[in-house]
């Protein structure tokens, strides 16, 4: 009856010991996957992040070179004139000294 029973109590704790075993290896399974998944939505996430400051980017150089093309035709433009100005009396004064 003894051996029986040491018998029995010793399978119990075998069984007690593979289910606590199964159930680590279960959870360890579980973490290990939710660190894969995590790790990829991180890469997605840098990804779309580096394409938005790219794109964000690209918008604003594109801003810049056309504020400076706006800058230096009106500065092109006013100087045009100021060049007109200056040369008009001066045609005056050539076409006077001319006759």
């Amino acid at each position: 009856m003894y051996d029986k029973r040491k018998k029995i109590e010793k399978n119990w704790r075998l069984v007690i010991i593979l289910s606590i075993t199964l159930f680590i290896v279960i959870i360890s399974q579980d973490i290990a996957r939710e660190i894969v998944v995590f790790n990829q939505e991180l890469g997605d996430l840098k990804t779309d992040l580096v394409n938005e400051l790219k794109d964000g980017l690209e918008e604003e150089v594109e801003f810049r070179v056309t504020e400076i093309n706006r800058i230096t035709d009106n500065m092109n433009s006013q100087f045009d004139r100021h060049i007109i100005e200056t040369i008009s009396p001066l045609k005056i004064l050539v076409r006077l000294h001319q006759k």
